[in-house]
């Protein structure tokens, strides 16, 4: 009679092990790279509270209330000072997203855009494709692209950045969740990042570039490289069309107006 009972109990343990792992084990695949990065990776300073939630992804505006919002990638760069004091002129609040390796060469110019009433966010430390990164399994490289980012942007400016746009807009499951978990929003486009279209251009065509690409709500992308001596030739054109006062012109069918992130997004960074 002992020997069965404890035949039974031992299948009983054995059972509720089995079942006990098997639930576990979900969650510990979902927590390894969090664990790995709270107790194994770098520290960062202020270090964020983890989460496995996804990031939100935002390929527009959350008002579609006409507004239209400018984003400059892989700053700051040879012509950020000029596109800052174009921006001051007209007045307009924009996004950059830089990268951590060109924030360390010109720091100032990461003080101004704060201190101008810019939104500075993180295009990653050396524009690496997050997705590669990621299906990689290399967790060092994404905490080196991500955090060191992070931490040289806090220490210049106090602020921990709350957006990132990942370069080439290469944003996997994987690296949503991996970037909900450090707290982050992820921002594309919806206007193209096709600044490009600046090269050599003449003013007519710029009515063109504004009906075919920037909607209500959008996005905006332009790059604030080596590349953008054309780029800043031409934008006040470009904000001047965009700020028609006369609603749903030739160039402004839509009477769009260009509003910040904050406004964007409706929230505040």
């Amino acid at each position: 009679m002992h020997v069965a009972v404890s035949i039974v109990f031992s299948i009983f343990i054995a059972f509720y092990l089995v079942l006990f792992v098997s639930k576990s084990q979900n969650v510990i695949n979902l927590s390894s790279s969090i664990i790995f990065n709270e107790f194994f990776g770098r520290k960062s300073t202020g270090a964020l509270k983890q989460s496995v939630s996804p990031a939100s992804v935002h390929w527009g505006c959350e008002s579609l209330d006409r507004g239209v919002t400018l984003t400059f990638d892989d700053g700051p760069g040879p012509y950020t000072a000029q596109l800052l004091d174009l921006l001051k002129r007209l007045d307009i609040k924009a996004t950059f997203f830089v990268m951590g390796v060109a924030a360390i060469r010109r720091p100032e110019l990461i003080l101004r855009m704060v201190d101008e009433g810019h939104v500075v966010a993180s295009h990653t430390w050396g524009h690496a494709n997050l997705t590669d990164v990621m299906m990689s399994g290399n967790l060092t490289k994404m905490d080196a692209e991500i955090i060191d980012t992070e931490d040289l942007l806090f220490k210049l400016t106090g602020r921990r950045p709350r957006l990132i746009r990942p370069p080439y807009g290469a944003a996997n499951k994987e690296v949503v969740t991996y970037l909900g978990g450090r707290g982050y929003s992820i921002v594309m486009w919806s206007g193209g990042c096709i600044d490009w279209f600046f090269h050599d251009m003449v003013n007519k065509e710029i009515p063109v570039y504004i009906n075919g690409m920037a909607d209500a709500g959008a996005l905006l992308c332009f790059h604030d490289n080596g590349q953008a001596g054309d780029l800043v030739s031409h934008l006040e054109e470009l904000v001047t069309l965009l700020r028609t006062a006369e609603p749903r012109t030739t160039a402004n069918p839509q009477g769009r107006k260009i509003i910040s992130m904050p406004e964007c997004l409706d929230q505040e960074f």
